[in-house]
């Protein structure tokens, strides 16, 4: 599921707050900060936490993992292709 970095099948806070900590560690040079200490899942996860398919990590992805939570929360459920508009 598209935005579920901690892999409990909800898109939630906890998922834009570990998109923001993997953000920062990379921004700052912690290339090495991962979301899994396994790397077959880390390879599998990564395609599901770029929700902008831009072949990286950034504040854009936790951006729109927020703006889905908050319809999701707020009752007016959308896809991501209408999030990323």
């Amino acid at each position: 599921m598209y935005g579920d970095t901690d892999r409990n099948g909800r898109v939630d806070i906890t998922d834009a707050f570990l998109v923001l900590q993997y953000y920062a560690n990379h921004s700052a040079g912690n290339l090495s900060y991962t979301f899994t200490e396994y790397p077959e899942i880390e390879r599998k996860l990564l395609p599901f936490v770029d929700i902008d398919h831009d072949k990286s990590i950034t504040i854009s992805d936790a951006y729109y993992i927020l703006k889905y939570y908050s319809l999701q929360y707020a009752g007016a459920p959308a896809a991501w292709d209408e999030i990323q508009k």
